[in-house]
């Protein structure tokens, strides 16, 4: 395989990558072994353990928030052996991302190789400062490499503009649906919305697994190409989604201190209830409020929390204002 060509995420090209995990005990424990490494390029070349691995059980001991931590401080000194550790002990995060892609056309095989690379990226660029678990920004990164290495890699699949109508109308009714439902609807009831055959639903959905699925929303108003949407996912930067998903964690433990207007806005803004992220006209037609008071009040409500964070946190989204 060509090597992927990424955009402009500065990522370590080559790295020591656990090959395998160690075998839990009787008590379930995993015994810490020395564990063979392999640089992260060689890892297309070992198609067949990367195919064992990917369908081995994950015993490695999850680190507790003191533990990462410690490693991410002792990486900022330039230890490898905690960088090492760091990997070793979230490596089952990549194939969690991957397994969710392995009908998209591209060789599982090559996924877990971006994936490794997203991760090893995780490890060098995680800001422990931020009070944000490294699980959550080593999602992204990996995330966002997968999805890259997908758009590059996956053949092009011919989609007729009349089918590819049919998919837009069935992710708006999704959309639609789910804020309605407070859940994401099921092929019976958007069937019943769109006056089609649940199995000609499944059957839309089906035609592009990754570009369209009630797990993953191509995008806001629907009205761009589904390659173009998924683009736009690859292009928002890994640094800015995990600043963006440690602002809601700590948003979500600090709106007890705002008022129960200002507390809705935010989580519709940020998407704390649902995962689903509104926009300020999303929300004024909520409040029936235009989208400068609801940016209004959303600015002073971070403001509040701002004033209130602990030292080493910072509420700061970097949020675009759509």
């Amino acid at each position: 395989m060509a090597a992927t060509q990424h955009k402009t995420w500065d990522v370590v090209e080559t790295a020591d990558i656990v090959a395998d995990e160690p075998e839990a005990d009787e008590t379930g424990e995993a015994e810490r072994e020395p564990v063979a490494t392999m640089p992260a390029e060689d890892l297309v070349r070992a198609s067949a353990s990367t195919m064992a691995v990917a369908n081995a059980p994950r015993h490695a001991a999850l680190l507790t928030r003191e533990e990462e931590i410690e490693l991410a401080r002792r990486i900022e000194l330039g230890d490898e052996e905690a960088r090492r550790q760091l990997i070793e002990a979230n490596h089952r995060l990549v194939f969690s991302v991957v397994n969710k892609h392995r009908y998209s056309g591209v060789p599982i095989e090559d996924l877990v190789q971006e994936g490794f690379l997203g991760l090893i990226a995780a490890a060098d660029k995680f800001d422990r400062h931020r009070g944000c678990r490294f699980s959550t920004v080593a999602t992204i990164w990996i995330r966002a490499h997968v999805l890259q290495a997908i758009q590059e890699l996956r053949p092009m699949i011919h989609v007729p503009q009349r089918v590819a109508n049919a998919a837009k109308r069935v992710w708006r009714a999704t959309e639609e649906m789910t804020q309605e439902l407070e859940r994401r609807p099921t092929s019976e009831e958007l069937a019943n919305k769109l006056s089609l055959e649940p199995e000609r639903v499944d059957e839309l959905i089906r035609i592009t697994p990754d570009l369209l699925s009630l797990d993953e929303p191509m995008g806001e108003d629907g009205d761009g190409a589904m390659v173009e949407m998924m683009a736009d996912d690859v292009q928002t930067s890994p640094p800015l989604a995990a600043q963006r998903s440690c602002l809601k964690g700590q948003l979500s433990a600090a709106l007890d201190r705002l008022s129960e207007r200002e507390q809705l806005i935010l989580r519709m803004r940020f998407g704390l209830d649902d995962g689903q992220e509104h926009t300020l006209d999303q929300i004024g037609r909520r409040f029936s409020l235009t989208r400068q008071r609801i940016k209004e009040i959303e600015t002073t409500a971070l403001a509040k929390l701002r004033q209130e964070a602990t030292p080493g946190q910072t509420l700061d989204a970097g949020w675009a204002a759509n």
